[in-house]
């Protein structure tokens, strides 16, 4: 809670496939009031869900000012283990909304799905900040291939969401800065709320991966090439009429 040290990264992930970083930090390039610093401790520099231009915690030229977002976390461990969070924001130019992350790890598998509730047709987008040794590259169906020094891994976008390429800087020490690639998703346009971010990340190559989830029982299932799983229950999901 030090404005000076405080970042933009509630429930954001990171990822480590054997001792191959993949998804990573931002990290810090130095304590100066300049554009780096800003946007390592901005939301658009973490690997978390970002609405429309908007900053959960306000800026205030190198400090972070205003409410900060406190999370509700729960994990279950089981054969596919369950880690969810959930948090407010108020943001200071923009409309209050509830992000709600759950990440359901697999064998093998990872799944990430966002919520948003309450951002009253703003765009939203969920980034996943690549190390700069991973190589990605969008094939015709959708999926991002990662090429890694030691094996490949595939990212399946879920829920009809767009995904994308950018750049994004990475700061391995002060001082240093390095080009790293950014993976984006984003939804549809014409959408319900609350909104749905999500995609499947996989070390198995397989020919398509859905996400269903049923509103009626409550039952949400995965299908990875040929194999079908039952997710387990989440508890701390937004409600449609979040305000």
């Amino acid at each position: 809670h030090l404005p000076g040290h405080s970042h933009s990264d509630t429930l954001s992930v990171l990822l480590w496939i054997g001792r191959q970083p993949v998804v990573t930090d931002t990290g810090t390039y130095g304590y100066v009031s300049e554009t780096d610093r800003e946007y390592a401790r901005g939301v658009r520099g973490h690997n978390t869900v970002q609405v429309g231009e908007l900053e959960p915690i306000s800026l205030g030229c190198k400090y972070l000012m205003g409410p900060r977002p406190v999370p509700t976390t729960r994990v279950v461990d089981g054969p596919i283990t369950t880690c969810e969070g959930r948090y407010e924001a108020h943001p200071y130019r923009g409309p209050s909304y509830d992000h709600h992350r759950v990440v359901y790890a697999g064998n093998r598998w990872w799944l990430l799905r966002d919520r948003i509730a309450g951002c009253e047709g703003k765009p939203a987008r969920s980034r996943l900040h690549l190390h700069p040794a991973v190589d990605p590259s969008i094939e015709k169906d959708g999926r991002v291939v990662l090429s890694l020094p030691e094996q490949d891994v595939f990212v399946y976008p879920l829920e009809s969401n767009h995904v994308g390429l950018s750049s994004g800087k990475y700061f391995p020490r002060f001082g240093v800065e390095k080009c790293r690639p950014v993976i984006e998703f984003h939804a549809e346009e014409n959408r319900t709320e609350p909104l749905s971010l999500g995609c499947l990340i996989s070390t198995r190559d397989v020919e398509h991966a859905s996400f269903e989830a049923d509103e009626g029982d409550g039952t949400t299932r995965l299908r990875v090439g040929e194999e079908e799983y039952t997710l387990p229950d989440t508890a701390l999901e937004p409600s449609g009429d979040f305000a």
